[in-house]
């Protein structure tokens, strides 16, 4: 599928290293429209770029950071790239957008770069950008690599008829779209094989505690660095020695009404379908012993970084007193899932179990060896456990670590773009 997409970006704030990041990312597999390379010398920028969205475009990329950039009168208000995103909404454009990850340090850098604009602008800009949260449809970035990571993922989707286009387009090849969901499906399995053995060895520490519970902390860098990936790969590890296993995945999202435990307790008993009398731990603790006599339970947390008051709050205001109140007889197991997108303070450590420890208190978080980038060996086994012949795999292994360092966003997005997605989705 021949795909053309318009990138939309402030200049100012995100030409030098934004916009090309974004170029990269679509250069492999789609043609880029960006400003950059038009000749608008003698014509109306504006109409022009109206009309690359409308005519020439298939699909549509936003960058979007704290500065207002132009607004031209004729807008009446709006600018540039909020006009844009609006055509590319009117025109029913196949698009993502992207914001910077708050408090990281490169959104701490593009704050810093909308420090001169009036606070008029500064205005409109967040206006703008609370539009587009409300929307529920942009996705994070941490950094310059993982914007890079991010948007090859996207158009390699797209390429082949990825989700999204799937919803836009009526002509898109069930094979492909199959294809890439069975390599999505096998990328769950690439490395981690430290993370996974600490897991394995905490199961058998759980099954001894009284209640049979556990809570497990995956952390390490933000901005999509696996983290989905590795839940998954370790619910499914759940699943081949549970008889019955109920989970549920919360999403701890910018849109939500509430950043807190009162909402964690709302949404867990939406999501398991539990009859709540009240919103409280105890009666949450009541609901959930039924399902645990007949089923494993696993509660899912993503982002739970964005958590008002972070991992003490929940352990003191949702964890803690959840285990408390069940019965120290489950019949099953329960077990909690954290995606923590940062690195645990060291002041934490005193309800971080240690591995070794000779007594385990299911009180505790269990913080699972810290996700980094994957290295060549890890992809070469991946590879071979594809059936690939050795030399090829050495070399596969050589240029995507070459390619992408290892960044597990960048490395997904080259391996679904890859000439090799037939003979890895096999």
């Amino acid at each position: 599928m021949a795909i053309t997409v318009f990138l939309s970006s402030t200049v100012k704030d995100l030409e030098d290293d934004c916009r090309k990041s974004m170029v990269r990312a679509v250069a492999n597999k789609a043609a880029a429209i960006e400003m950059g390379s038009w000749l608008t010398d003698f014509i109306d920028p504006i109409e022009v770029c109206r009309e690359k969205i409308e005519l020439e475009s298939t699909h549509y990329v936003g960058v979007f950071a704290y500065r207002r950039g132009w607004s031209p009168p004729v807008l009446k208000g709006k600018s540039i790239t909020e006009a844009e995103f609006d055509w590319a909404c009117e025109y029913k454009k196949t698009s993502a957008v992207l914001l910077p990850q708050t408090a990281t340090k490169f959104d701490v850098e593009l704050r810093r770069r909308a420090a001169t604009q009036t606070p008029e602008e500064k205005r409109a800009q967040d206006a703008f950008l609370e539009r587009i949260r409300g929307l529920a449809t942009a996705m994070p970035f941490e950094d310059l690599a993982d914007l890079e990571g991010r948007i090859s993922g996207i158009v390699a989707l797209w390429s082949v008829g990825g989700i999204r286009s799937m919803a836009a387009k009526s002509n898109v090849s069930p094979d492909a779209f199959r294809q890439l969901k069975l390599v999505e499906d096998k990328l769950i399995e690439l490395g981690r094989r430290d993370q996974l053995k600490k897991f394995e060895d905490a199961l058998d520490t759980i099954r001894l505690s009284a209640p049979e519970a556990g809570c497990f902390v995956i952390h390490g860098r933000g901005g999509g660095f696996g983290y989905k990936e590795i839940s998954t790969r370790l619910i499914r590890k759940l699943e081949e020695t549970a008889v019955e296993l109920k989970s549920c995945r919360i999403d701890i999202r910018p849109d939500w009404r509430q950043e807190n435990v009162q909402a964690l307790i709302e949404i867990v008993a939406l999501e398991l379908n539990l009859d709540l009398a009240s919103n409280s731990v105890e009666t949450l603790a009541a609901q959930l012993k039924k399902l645990l006599e007949v089923s494993d339970v696993v509660l899912e947390f993503a982002d739970l970084q964005r958590l008002e008051g972070s991992l003490p709050k929940f352990v003191e205001d949702f964890w803690k007193p959840l285990v408390n109140a069940l019965p120290a007889s489950l019949g099953h197991r329960f077990i909690g899932l954290l995606s923590f997108e940062q690195t645990p303070q060291p002041e934490w450590n005193s309800f971080l179990y240690q591995f070794g420890a000779e007594i385990y208190d299911p009180q505790n978080l269990i913080l699972l060896p810290e996700l980094t980038n994957f290295n060549e060996d890890e992809i070469f086994l991946w590879l071979r456990d594809r059936n690939m012949e050795a030399v090829a795999a050495r070399a596969w292994a050589q240029t995507w670590m070459t390619e992408t360092n290892g960044h597990p966003t960048i490395l997904y997005g080259k391996i679904k773009s890859s000439a090799l997605i037939e003979q890895i989705s096999g």
